[in-house]
């Protein structure tokens, strides 16, 4: 996909950041909203001769036909013109109304962010489309250059990620809460997967384990970073070990693992992101280390953010003194009750640390 088209008026999109970064991919030529053809939807062109329109082709933005039916064909055209283009969050509008969708024969982009707000949504291809494959039956799909854009959100267990994937799109897996376990083929070359979990195979960095992984999750102790996301939406899994070959956690690793009540960040750990530890709704105790530094914040600052509902106590292997320089901010809710302390326990002694409101 060429970039995000956001929802806006027609009177505004040549105003757009889009419009403006289009370079010398392509131009927009303009954008239609509320139309007879139930799509909104941009007109671009391939970059070159504004005044030959022989090549004009059509980016779908939006559905609107809500109710009108529950499983649909994409339009090959618009208005004389072949519709190439999905952009993302098509059914924004409708939600869980639209059941199945069909990508027809002339399509050959599709936002990996396109299915994002349809959970029950049920994805097929044509069988004259030559930019997509079907994987693994009709539980996931991605496209030519092997990006896998779109994961039926209906699968379970174990699921099988082909040789051909080379790039996961972005919330591919969201809301994939029944699968727990990934198995990588073992010729994909860019991926590899240990007890479920898939790592990069150049950096054997942790990019995505399975929402419906339960219980102790163990990363490999070939593990070297663990990325942004990595464990997002990991709710059932109550335990994770992060090896000493593990040197970088990357800003929400962790975010939504709601049932992991304790998290030791071993002394090995070189650099933690600001908010690798955000999201950890749940989280009591947590081990630091005085060799672990902080990542630089939007403010040029290094610090790291702790929220407070929950944790109770830090256990830290350095002095009282050490901790004082630490820039980390500990934080709690406006709408958290009562003034919730965290003790710190240093090697020297206890302090008492009391979260400021956000």
């Amino acid at each position: 996909m060429n970039d995000y088209i956001p929802y806006i008026s027609a009177d505004d999109f040549e105003a757009s950041e889009f419009y403006k970064n289009s370079e010398d991919k392509f131009i927009v030529r303009r954008y239609c909203e509320n139309t007879e053809f139930d799509y909104d939807y941009a007109i671009c062109h391939p970059y070159g001769n504004r005044d030959d329109t022989s090549e004009d082709y059509v980016c779908l933005t939006a559905f609107c036909g809500s109710g009108k039916s529950t499983d649909i064909v994409l339009p090959d055209s618009i208005d004389n013109m072949p519709v190439k283009e999905v952009g993302p969050d098509l059914f924004k509008f409708v939600g869980q109304t639209v059941l199945s969708v069909t990508i027809p024969d002339g399509i050959e982009s599709i936002d990996e962010r396109a299915f994002d707000r349809s959970p029950e949504l049920t994805v097929k291809v044509s069988s004259g489309n030559k930019a997509f494959s079907v994987c693994d039956g009709e539980m996931l799909i991605s496209n030519n250059d092997g990006t896998l854009i779109w994961v039926d959100k209906k699968a379970s267990g174990k699921i099988r990620i082909p040789e051909k994937v080379q790039s996961i799109g972005w919330n591919a897996f969201a809301g994939c809460g029944n699968i727990t376990d990934a198995d990588v083929d073992e010729n994909n070359k860019t991926y590899a997967s240990v007890d479920g979990i898939v790592y990069r195979k150049d950096t054997f960095a942790a990019v995505f384990c399975p929402e419906g992984k339960t219980g102790l999750a163990e990363l490999s102790d070939k593990c070297t970073a663990i990325n942004e996301e990595a464990f997002a939406g990991c709710d059932k899994i109550s335990e994770i070990i992060i090896p000493p070959s593990c040197k970088e956690i990357a800003d929400y690793a962790f975010e939504g693992c709601d049932s992991l009540l304790r998290l030791e960040i071993p002394s090995t750990v070189e650099v933690l992101h600001p908010r690798a530890l955000s999201g950890i709704n749940n989280l009591e105790r947590l081990s630091i280390s005085k060799n672990t530094s902080f990542g630089d914040t939007e403010f040029g600052s290094r610090s790291l953010y702790i929220r407070t509902e929950t944790l109770s106590d830090i256990f830290f292997d350095g002095s009282k003194a050490e901790w004082n320089k630490l820039n980390i901010v500990i934080y709690r809710s406006v709408f958290a009750a009562g003034n919730k302390n965290v003790t710190v326990h240093c090697t020297d002694g206890e302090l008492k640390e009391e979260g400021g409101r956000y």
